[in-house]
């Protein structure tokens, strides 16, 4: 059994998206548990999915003090409470009842359908859908309380090979697209671009020279010196050239050369852009907002006017 007061609606056709009527649904559900006023308005969040973004949601939204803020694109799994601490555990939760559903004597050589499901999913629905997981969720993604700095920098490391460059733009040679912070390079002075993941820290390779190196010098000279006696170990001493120590390091600066990051002679694959996509890029942004409620009016009026055409 569902928790009391639990509303379950899907698609007409059973497809199992949400529609625009399904969510004008969800929100007439949503306002009557959570009671928002003037006084004490409600923040929705969402993603971008098409269904949320319909006249008649802003206007059922905006007068009973809703404002819905839809999430950036392809960041649910990071920024989603649902997603971090609650989809997880009833996933698991799901894959447990689908086990002992299997091993029972009685549905032995039966195949699972989709009235099967409902058994499935009242299998602890509440241990994964309670207080703690959902507060975790809000608190893991950094919304409340408000944290910027709670999503770590390497986080977003492995969507750097798949992420598209915008139309328009172009790759380097190197395959990194325009726009990357530099990095300047303390050996020639001049500037390098370089991503997240780039090694920074500059190597030097030992000298391939055959120059005489400051400890070449301080273990010859003592052999030198002991196998002369007398006049020629005065003169060996006097006619051995002897070097100082910064001497030697300026020598052994001119003479090697720092070593070549692989990335930078097989840089990381990147997606090539698309040439063509069909849908509109979405962006994070507050759909009961007055501009958003203008433009899709003027989308409405738009789509009305080619329809009347076309039919005349």
């Amino acid at each position: 059994m569902l928790p009391p007061g639990s509303v379950v609606e899907g698609h007409p056709k059973a497809t199992g998206w949400m529609t625009r009527q399904n969510f004008l649904s969800f929100l007439e559900h949503f306002i009557k548990y959570t009671k928002p006023t003037k006084d004490s308005p409600v923040l929705l969040l969402l993603d971008n999915h098409k269904s949320h973004v319909s006249l008649d949601a802003i206007k059922f939204c905006r007068q009973d003090y809703v404002t819905m803020l839809s999430l950036p694109p392809h960041c649910s799994h990071e920024l989603q409470p649902l997603d971090k601490t609650v989809y997880g555990p009833f996933k698991t939760f799901c894959n447990q009842a689908s086990d002992r559903w299997c091993h029972d004597a009685t549905n032995r050589g039966k195949p699972m359908t989709i009235h099967t499901l409902p058994s499935i999913v009242n299998y602890r629905f509440t241990h994964a859908f309670n207080q703690k997981n959902i507060l975790s969720g809000f608190k893991s993604t950094g919304i409340y309380p408000s944290d910027r700095n709670i999503i770590p920098e390497d986080r977003f490391l492995p969507s750097y090979t798949t992420d598209r460059p915008m139309l328009g733009s172009e790759v380097t040679a190197t395959g990194i697209p325009p726009g990357t912070p530099p990095t300047s390079s303390s050996s020639s002075g001049t500037s390098t671009p370089r991503t997240l993941g780039t090694p920074t820290a500059t190597a030097h390779a030992p000298s391939t020279s055959t120059e005489t190196t400051a400890a070449e010098i301080s273990s010859k000279a003592p052999e030198e010196t002991s196998a002369k006696t007398g006049t020629e170990a005065t003169t060996s001493s006097s006619t051995t050239p002897t070097t100082s120590v910064p001497e030697a390091s300026a020598v052994l600066q001119k003479t090697s050369k720092p070593i070549v990051s692989p990335f930078a002679l097989r840089p990381f694959g990147k997606a090539a852009p698309r040439k063509q996509t069909k849908r509109k890029a979405m962006s994070s942004a507050i759909y009961t907002s007055s501009p958003m409620k203008n433009q899709l009016e003027e989308q409405m009026a738009k789509k009305n006017k080619k329809s009347k055409t076309q039919s005349c």
